[in-house]
Order: structure tokens, then C-alpha cells, then sequence
């Protein structure tokens, strides 16, 4: 299964002897530490000896497992060497920055959250500053640049580039984006500038460049360990290692986002159920449901009756939140043109849907050719369903028409009722089966499902 926070970190450092003699057995030690200071894993290994100029790898048998988000910090150092001379170069730290990736947007750098430095700029202005960001998982989608600026008194604008790591030996190389933010939109305080058009990294790293435009415009530094020493400094077009790298880094990054997923469908009904008898003008209302993740309006609903024509409406309504649901109506109602039971049908069209299987949501209903529907509330058909024999009470003191029919149309049962309240009908002929009763005066009409059932 995947895990939110990545795969477990190996715990692994080099070792040289960068002197002149040989040296005895000695430990190495590999520690990560939280943010606060605390040791989370800490391992120990012997080393055997080793000669002048020759180095080893050592991968700890522990290992950094991140169950939570934040910065860490990975000591490698080795002790115990006999009568050592240096021990300035015994130890050496590394960033670790661990992100939950169930959460977007995300903006990925090696800075901390407090500005800590005063800030930076080059005298002239026309220079500027870099970071290599190496983004916490593959295939990562960029929607645009982080930057903190700390004061930019003019103000000036800046320009924002990003750059593939298809350089020699993996340096800058590719021009893969360049945002030109002028002066008033490049005031102090935190910013994240679009890209000009998303775009993925889909291995290695991605340079950042931060070039001012003119005087008095500071970058903020992060002073507070550990620091990432992948901060450089650009002069004249040169790239070279910042010069304070070991002692901090800059607020510069980038913010990736999930890949937009649109995903519509229709879900449920409303007021529409297997089985339901429909004789007139029906609203139709469907649940649609968004299942993609980012919030959507503006697409077609559709609903059809047994593949009959097409009633197309726009949702234009607020946006769906991913996840959520709205109750659509349509403003034209279905109305039955015939006896049958047959399939509704409702289902969205969202253009960019990538993923059709669950646009649609269907439902048989039994659908009745209704005229002057006043009349059904007065009328009632008991038992039904019968076995032998109904008995119709609230008949107009007229004679009416009585038709009984399958559910393929054809009359099966014919026969005239006398003026009366109250009728019964012999039904011993029929079979078991689902059929519609229809009841005919000079003025209106009547139909509604009837079932025998044995």
C-alpha cells in the first residue's frame, strides 16, 4: 500500500581518511533528529580500518521511517579514532524535509516558516539567487513558483525562471518556464506566482532562479539549521555555489497541486423509485455528484425515457466542491406518451470527464398516458394487486369506458360500466402479470397499474 509520508530513508554516509596514515578500528553513528532536537532513530556501526585516501560506505541497519510531516535533520559522524588531529570534519548534517502528500497545494522548498535572516540582494540589482528543488514524489504536477520576498522599497519587479537539471553533471539546463512579476505585484511578504502552463517533473530536480530587476528588492534567507546546500547565487548569467549555502538557505520553491481530474456523475433521484406508476407530467430531479478534485460548473445534464428523445439541460449552478453532491432539476418535465414500462435515464456530459462509467443512473418506471389527471385522486382501484376480482369505488355517475392492457399494448379486457359509484370487475381470465387500467368518460380519463398476482 502506499503511504502518505514516502518509503522508509536509509540511513547511509561516507567515510574517507583524508590523512596520511592509516587508522585502527573506529564507530560511525547515523542519527535524525526532529525539528525540536529529539533523536527519533539513532544506529551505530563498526568500521574496520582504514588506509590514508581510502573511503567506505556505510548504510546503518536502522532506517528513518516518517509517519509525520516536517523538517528532520540526519547526522552522519564517526568517533573513536586514536590520537586524531582534525575532528572539525567528523560530522556532517543533512536536510530532510518529509510532506503529506494527501495534501494540496503543497509548496516544496528548503526554507522554514519563520523568515529568519534580514534578507538578500545584490548591489545593482540585474543578479540574482537560486535553489535546486528536488520534489518528494514522481510524477509531480507544477502549478507555480513560492517566493518570500522581505521588503522591496522601489519597488522593482523580479523575474522567476525554472530550469530542467539536463545540465552537464546534472546542473541548469533547460529553460522550463519564465514568469516576469512586475513591480507593484512584488511587494513584500509571501507569494506564489503561477506558471506560465503546468507542467510535470517526471525525475531528478528543477533549478529555480530569482533574478531582480532592479535595486533594493531582498530575498528572505533562512538562517535556522539544517540547511539544504542547494542554494546558489547568479552573477552575470554565471551560476556558482552560494557562498553562505552551509548557513542558510532561501524562501524559494515551488507549489505542485493534484492533476485537475474531472469527474461528474449522476448518483440517486429524487421522487423517482423502481416500479413508480408515473401518469403525468413528471419532474425529473437526479443527484449529480463530483468526483474529481477540483470544484466544477458549467457542463450538461441529460435525462431519456426508454432511449427516447433527449431533454439537455446546463448546470450553471455554484461550483461542486470535490466530493459533494447537488440536487439538479430540470425545468422541462417528462410527460408519458405512452403505456410502457420502460428505463429513465440521467446522466452528465462534463467535457473533460475522465471517467465515464459513472455518469449515468437509471431507473425502470411504469409510465401511463394520463388525461385530466383531476379525476385519479376521486377514483380507487382495490386490492391491487387483486387475484380475482376488483372493486372500483368513486366512478362518475356516468357510463365509463373500461380498458384493461398488457405491457405491450394490447387490449386484453374490455367492458362498459353502468352509472354507478361502485363497480366490480371479473378478472379470472387474466394471467398473472403487470397491466394498466384505463377508465374513459366523455370528459376525462383515468389510468393506473394494475397487478394480478395469484
Amino acid at each position: 500500500s502506499l503511504k502518505r509520508f514516502g518509503p522508509q530513508f536509509p540511513m547511509t554516509i561516507n567515510v574517507r581518511n583524508t590523512g596520511s596514515l592509516g587508522i585502527g578500528d573506529f564507530m560511525a553513528q547515523g542519527t535524525v533528529f526532529n525539528a525540536l532536537g529529539a533523536t527519533i532513530v539513532t544506529d551505530n556501526w563498526p568500521v574496520d580500518s582504514l588506509p590514508p585516501g581510502i573511503d567506505t560506505t556505510i548504510t546503518f541497519g536502522n532506517t528513518f521511517d516518517p509517519i509525520t510531516s516536517g523538517t528532520f535533520r540526519f547526522e552522519g559522524k564517526i568517533y573513536g579514532i586514536a590520537n586524531e588531529l582534525v575532528l572539525s570534519n567528523n560530522l556532517r548534517d543533512q536536510e530532510l524535509v518529509v510532506y503529506d502528500t494527501t495534501q494540496f497545494p503543497q509548496s516544496v522548498d528548503w526554507a522554514g516558516a519563520g523568515d529568519d535572516g534580514i534578507g538578500i540582494a545584490w548591489a545593482g540589482g540585474y543578479a540574482g539567487v537560486g535553489a535546486r528543488i528536488i520534489p518528494p514524489y514522481y510524477p509531480a504536477y507544477v502549478t507555480g513558483v513560492s517566493i518570500r520576498i522581505v521588503s522591496n522599497l522601489t519597488p522593482v519587479g523580479f523575474v522567476l525562471r525554472v530550469y530542467d537539471d539536463d545540465g552537464l553533471d546534472g546542473t541548469h539546463g533547460t529553460l522550463l518556464d519564465s514568469i516576469m512579476v512586475t513591480g507593484p505585484n512584488a511587494g513584500a511578504g509571501d507569494h506564489v506566482y503561477p506558471v506560465t502552463a503546468p507542467f510535470f517533473i517526471n525525475d531528478g530536480a528543477v533549478y529555480i532562479e530569482w533574478f531582480m530587476l532592479g535595486d533594493f528588492v531582498n530575498i528572505a534567507q533562512d538562517i535556522a539549521p539544517p540547511f539544504s546546500g542547494h542554494s546558489f547565487e547568479v552573477l552575470s548569467g554565471t551560476w556558482a555555489d552560494y557562498r553562505d549555502r552551509d548557513i542558510a538557505d532561501f524562501h524559494l520553491g515551488l507549489q505542485l497541486n493534484q492533476v485537475p481530474d474531472y469527474d461528474a456523475g449522476c448518483t440517486s433521484w429524487f421522487g423517482l423509485a423502481p416500479g413508480l406508476d408515473v401518469v403525468g407530467a413528471t419532474t425529473i430531479r437526479p443527484w449529480i455528484t463530483n468526483f474529481g478534485n477540483v470544484p466544477i460548473t458549467g457542463f450538461p445534464v441529460n435525462y431519456s425515457f426508454s432511449g427516447g428523445p433527449v431533454t439537455t439541460q446546463n448546470y450553471a449552478g455554484a461550483a461542486i466542491p470535490p466530493g459533494d453532491s447537488v440536487l439538479f432539476t430540470f425545468s422541462t418535465p417528462f410527460t408519458p406518451t405512452s403505456n410502457e414500462t420502460g428505463t429513465m435515464c440521467a446522466w452528465t456530459s462534463h467535457p473533460g470527464d475522465t471517467d465515464n462509467v459513472n455518469d449515468t443512473i437509471c431507473v425502470s418506471i411504469d409510465a401511463f398516458v394520463g388525461i385530466n389527471d383531476i379525476a385519479a385522486p376521486v377514483i380507487h382501484i382495490a386490492p391491487n394487486p387483486a387475484q380475482d376480482a376488483i372493486t372500483i369505488t368513486g366512478l362518475p355517475p356516468v357510463k365509463t369506458e373500461m380498458g384493461i392492457f398488457n405491457l405491450s399494448g394490447a387490449l386484453v379486457k374490455h367492458a362498459m360500466l353502468i352509472p354507478a359509484a361502485t363497480s366490480t370487475v371479473d378478472l379470472r381470465e387474466l394471467v398473472n402479470g403487470t397491466y394498466s387500467i384505463q377508465l374513459i368518460t366523455a370528459e376525462r380519463s383515468f389510468t393506473t397499474k394494475l397487478v394480478i398476482a395469484r
